[in-house]
């Protein structure tokens, strides 16, 4: 299905019942409150555009509306939202390759202990610098606006800590994370160690991060995956994920621990049919 443009429309979310909503997904009509920008000659889908669905802008899209959109695709269908919260994402219905791999492990119970199961409020340290890291290679025109350093200051001292403190409340109503001086040299230092590798540059010249796409199966089960990049390479697309470990060389172990190989493997399937 071509991709489609959907222009600027009057009425609110909130002046709009659910059940309308999901219509307008069934019916394929415009979507409230999701505008899609016109798709650039530098977009890859320009050159690579989804054969069994619609693209759509999920910036500001309430979970309710994004659920009633998936669950009205049908057998082979797939919807690509762009600018998608990663909230948002996870909350959304489908299953992903994180509960495909647990049901390999542990069996069908236990998709309802994973629904079931609390979450855990705050990343770990190491998840933030990788976030970060992800931003600063992926999204770099962001990484600003997310992270800043923290100054130079003498801790031991009264002043030192007012300052820190005064500095961190600043940031956080501008929702930016404040890092430490150390991380935060060291995650520039990943980033153009990734970007001086010549062919990393090259793969990134054309794509765009952190697409959602999600898609049902021919027997009628929803899944949804979310590349951290997909992009063109020679005109041929590909997916690439931005991973950090602490030894490059036992990285071969991360991928047996995580089950990095699983989640490729599941998003270049689903990637073949949309």
């Amino acid at each position: 299905m071509p991709v489609e443009n959907v222009g600027e429309v009057e009425k609110s979310v909130t002046d709009v019942a659910l059940d309308e909503l999901v219509n307008n997904c069934t019916e394929e009509k415009e979507l409230i409150n999701s505008v899609i920008n016109n798709i650039d000659d530098n977009s890859i889908f320009s050159a690579f555009p989804p054969v069994n669905g619609k693209i759509i802008s999920g910036e500001g899209i309430a979970l309710e509306m994004l659920n009633g959109c998936v669950d009205a695709l049908k057998p082979t269908e797939s919807l690509i939202v762009r600018h998608l919260a990663n909230s948002t994402y996870h909350a959304a219905n489908g299953y992903s390759s994180t509960q495909i791999r647990l049901v390999q492990k542990s069996g069908l119970g236990a998709l309802d202990w994973y629904k079931k199961a609390p979450i855990q409020g705050e990343k770990t340290r190491a998840l933030l610098i990788g976030d970060a890291v992800h931003t600063a290679i992926l999204e770099p025109e962001l990484f600003p606006l997310r992270y800043v350093s923290a100054p130079e200051l003498d801790l031991r001292t009264k002043d030192g800590k007012k300052i820190l403190s005064d500095f961190e409340k600043k940031n956080l109503t501008l929702a930016r994370l404040v890092l430490k001086k150390e991380e935060f040299e060291a995650i520039q230092l990943m980033r153009d160690s990734a970007l001086a590798y010549p062919l990393v540059a090259e793969l990134l010249e054309n794509g765009e991060p952190e697409l959602s796409i999600f898609y049902r199966t021919e027997k009628g089960t929803l899944l949804k995956i979310r590349p951290d990049w997909l992009g063109l390479y020679s005109g041929v697309p590909f997916i690439l994920d931005v991973k950090t470990t602490d030894d490059v060389h036992d990285f071969g172990k991360s991928v047996d621990k995580f089950g990095y190989h699983l989640q490729a493997a599941f998003m270049v399937r689903k990637l073949n049919r949309f």
